[in-house]
């Protein structure tokens, strides 16, 4: 899974080799003209690279349905309403990660089995406010089912909306949270707050 800034940068050395190609091959005559037209065109480029790219929520259907968990070697037993489209991909038989885009950029949940650690609210809420190794949170909500919190980096802008839901299925405790992508909007962290908490159990 490749972060959108990253393969942006890549993009544009790209572009930046390019157009010193184009430069070199020019004969000293065609100089002034070519110069020019790949001006232009590296500007065009870059307007192109600086605008601001769609929100994921966006480009997610309107239209959802409800998917399996059990499918595949999961052995999770219940079902989640989520954008159409979305696949699956199990990290072991009782955690699954549902995402939906090309790395799962627009939309992403995962769950998994609940623990003496990750049902554990207080405590972990305790720890992300320590604001440890340059890490910067901000609880914004926090009770006995939901933790969402405002995940940053104190050298970074990058910030992320995560959470952890617990879900209790057939006398069990599950857990929902986020995608594993990373720079989740607050928006896009409700909307897979709400897909987590259609999880039924079969």
């Amino acid at each position: 899974m490749i972060p959108t800034i990253y393969r942006r940068a890549a993009q544009l050395a790209t572009i930046s080799l390019s157009l010193s190609v184009m430069l070199i091959a020019c004969d000293d005559d065609e100089v002034d003209t070519s110069t020019a037209q790949v001006a232009q065109a590296a500007q065009a480029v870059a307007e192109q690279a600086a605008a601001p790219t769609a929100e994921a929520g966006e480009t997610l259907p309107t239209t959802t349905a409800p998917m399996a968990l059990n499918q595949g070697e999961s052995q999770i037993p219940a079902t989640i309403t989520v954008p159409t489209g979305c696949t699956t991909f199990n990290d072991s038989p009782t955690t699954i990660r549902i995402d939906h885009g090309e790395h799962g950029e627009s939309f992403g949940v995962q769950v998994q089995e609940g623990n003496e650690f990750n049902t554990n609210h207080a405590e972990f809420a305790g720890d992300l406010r320590r604001n440890q190794y340059g890490n910067v949170n901000e609880i914004l909500v926090e009770d006995e089912t939901l933790l969402l919190w405002k995940a940053g980096r104190e050298d970074s802008d990058f910030e992320s909306h995560n959470f952890r839901l617990i879900v209790v299925l057939a006398g069990k405790q599950w857990v929902c949270s986020q995608g594993n992508n990373g720079g989740w909007t607050r928006e896009q962290a409700d909307r897979q707050i709400e897909a987590c908490r259609t999880l039924a159990a079969l």
